[in-house]
């Protein structure tokens, strides 16, 4: 007798598992592998650049939950992100603490700090709250610059951080790249892992029904406001989380590396991904970095040599192509690349058929 076509599941531990079939298994394990061995086939280049495609995972997802899950539309996550980072590089060069316990600093103080741009979505929503949080993000840029703070914070000539270290043991410099890799691609598998089971848990269906209608949310008996904090504060943890890996990894805090152009860069990258969905926050990530460092490479290596004055208008090319690939893909799927790879995926399976 056949065996069954297709997936049933008898009881919900299985409907839960986010790793069901067999040739999910099997692409995961060689997957994982495959991202084990990725340092030792490749270029330091190629593993630099991983580096920030993981950093830049965990910012993505922190915003899709709050934007795209919570409906809750944020210009403030690269302030968010610069606490996370200031919040590290401060208590590791001023109360000497280790590379771990000053990364939950980062991200605890970003959480707090994301509660406080939450407090207005009682009252506001949509355009008005993206203001706000914009009002918001150069609020926090004009703390961190005040005469009293600055040169705490290493305003304007930058604040050094320490080598990594856990306990006695220091990161060796010829092996940080190697080193960061690793604990890059553990951060954000378990961002990854967290941030499934957010949102499918009571939590995360409590975000989307206040995304679909906040109203009707809390008719259903959601604590809406509770909930939109809570939003905000899951999102600041991974903010500031990745700010404080991304200048751990740089060496250094600089008062230009937070600028607005990234919150621009973390918005495209949920968008062209797609929102509301995990998966769309990596595709989206990997995508928008592969993008930023090929065209960096081009304008580098070929343009640069025959148009010398090309070469500082790299930004403003990344935002403008960001921008007209972020409306093609709209255009094109709404719902990001997650939705557009499901859909050829779909026509793959049926082909060469039409039913």
């Amino acid at each position: 007798m056949a065996g069954p076509c297709g997936i049933f599941n008898t009881d919900y531990s299985e409907d839960l598992k986010l790793i069901r079939t067999p040739l999910q298994k099997i692409s995961f394990t060689l997957g994982l592998m495959f991202l084990l061995m990725f340092p030792f086939i490749l270029s330091a280049r190629y593993v630099i650049w991983t580096i920030w495609i993981c950093i830049a995972i965990v910012g993505a997802i922190g915003l899709n939950i709050l934007t795209g899950f919570t409906g809750q539309i944020s210009l403030g996550q690269v302030a968010l992100m610069a606490v996370g980072a200031y919040g590290a590089g401060v208590s590791a060069v001023y109360l000497g603490m280790e590379f771990l316990p000053s990364l939950l600093i980062g991200g605890l103080l970003a959480t707090a700090v994301g509660i406080v741009f939450g407090l207005p979505s009682l009252r506001i929503k949509g355009f008005y709250l993206a203001i706000t949080t914009l009002v918001a993000h150069y609020l926090v840029f004009f703390i961190l610059h005040l005469p009293s703070v600055a040169p705490v914070v290493g305003i304007p000539h930058g604040l050094r951080l320490p080598p990594v270290r856990f306990a006695t043991f220091e990161v060796p410099s010829e092996h940080k790249i190697i080193f960061f890799y690793y604990i890059m691609l553990i951060i954000a598998i378990l961002a990854v892992y967290l941030g499934n089971n957010i949102v499918r848990s009571k939590v995360g269906r409590g975000f989307i029904a206040i995304r679909d209608n906040d109203n009707a949310a809390e008719v259903l008996g959601i604590n809406v406001f509770r909930y939109k904090l809570l939003s905000f504060a899951i999102s600041s943890f991974y903010a500031g989380t990745a700010g404080a890996l991304y200048v751990y990894f740089f060496g250094v805090i600089l008062p230009g590396q937070f600028d607005f152009g990234i919150a621009i860069t973390y918005i495209a990258m949920i968008l062209i991904g797609g929102l509301g969905r995990i998966w769309g926050s990596i595709v989206g990530a990997t995508f928008m970095q592969l993008l930023s460092e090929g065209l960096r490479t081009v304008t580098t290596s070929y343009l640069a040599p025959m148009f010398p004055s090309i070469s500082g208008l790299v930004a403003a090319l990344n935002l403008a192509l960001y921008g007209g690939i972020a409306i093609l893909i709209i255009l094109v799927e709404p719902n990001g690349l997650v939705a557009l790879l499901k859909r050829v995926k779909e026509y793959l399976k049926l082909w060469p058929f039409r039913y």
